[in-house]
This record gives structure tokens, sequence and C-alpha cells, in this order.
């Protein structure tokens, strides 16, 4: 398979793009793919999971959620106080 000359920039400008095309492709195997693929979709891997904890941290503390304004803790004072109510 011959690749064209937009594809070392595709490859450059949005590889995580480029790697799961390949993926989807069933062309993972293919000499410009196979050496950058797992590499890639690695950075992926680990991207996702910084972004996951960094929102944690914004968002929770000591696992509880952490409002973001008033209006979502009024809404979170009432709903504790109908479990308690209730259970």
């Amino acid at each position: 398979m011959a690749l064209g000359k937009g594809s070392p920039n595709l490859k450059e400008s949005n590889p995580i793009a480029a790697a799961e095309y390949a993926v989807a492709r069933d062309i993972e195997d293919v000499l410009p793919f196979a050496w950058w693929l797992s590499i890639t979709l690695t950075k992926r891997e680990r991207i996702i999971s910084d972004v996951k904890k960094s929102v944690l941290k914004k968002t929770h503390k000591f696992s509880t959620r952490v409002p973001k304004d008033a209006k979502e803790a009024g809404r979170t004072i009432c709903r504790s106080r109908s479990q308690d109510v209730l259970g």
C-alpha cells in the first residue's frame, strides 16, 4: 500500500486520529503504521487517563463530589436531606 504525500502530514498533525483510522481499516500491519501505532495508542490512553485524573481533582474531594456553584450545592443538600428522611 502506497501512501500519498498528505499522509506524513496527517500523522504529524493528528497522530491519534491517524492511528484510530489505521486500526479501523485493519491496516495496522502496513509498514508506515506498524512502528508507531502502538506508541501512539499508548499515548492516547495516557492522555485520557491524565484528563480523567485532573477532572476528578477538580470535582471530587475525599471521594465526595464538590459542587461547582451555590445552585448545585443547594440541590445536593436537598437530595441528602431527602435521603436522610427516607432512610
